[in-house]
């Protein structure tokens, strides 16, 4: 990409901003509506009741789901067939995305199984499984 030599963004934010549309173009990605749950307190059990209840953060937000390829699948630890990659601005997060955050996208619940923030990047890469 080659960005005009302007006093708009210095090469530090061009690297990122460059990475980050690399990234929604590799994937391959169309844009889906995503409520995204990450836990921000312990959580509590009601003994007499048996209720379990968490504290969380949701966002609505907008992110990127795109299946993992059967290399990746085949060569990342852990990884099966039906894994998806979700692509979220990490501005659009309250909180950051931990291996506790589940998102909901098209009518399915997601677990985050991984989550990377590649350098200079200005996005999460999260690799998500559908959950029960």
């Amino acid at each position: 990409m080659n960005l005009p030599a302007s006093g708009l963004m210095d090469a530090v934010q061009a690297a990122s901003l460059t990475s980050d549309i690399d990234g929604l173009l590799t994937l391959g990605a169309l844009p889906v509506s995503v409520t995204f749950s990450t836990p921000t307190g312990d959580t509590v059990i009601n003994l007499s009741s048996g209720a379990v209840s968490r504290t969380t953060t949701d966002d609505s937000i907008t992110g990127y789901l795109s299946a993992l390829s059967s290399r990746e699948v085949a060569e990342m630890d852990g990884a099966v067939a039906g894994d998806l990659w979700l692509l979220v601005i990490q501005a659009d997060l309250s909180e950051a995305p931990s291996l506790d955050s589940f998102a909901v996208a098209d009518s399915k619940r997601y677990k985050v199984l991984t989550v990377e923030t590649p350098p200079l990047s200005s996005h999460y890469r999260m690799r998500v499984r559908v959950h029960a």
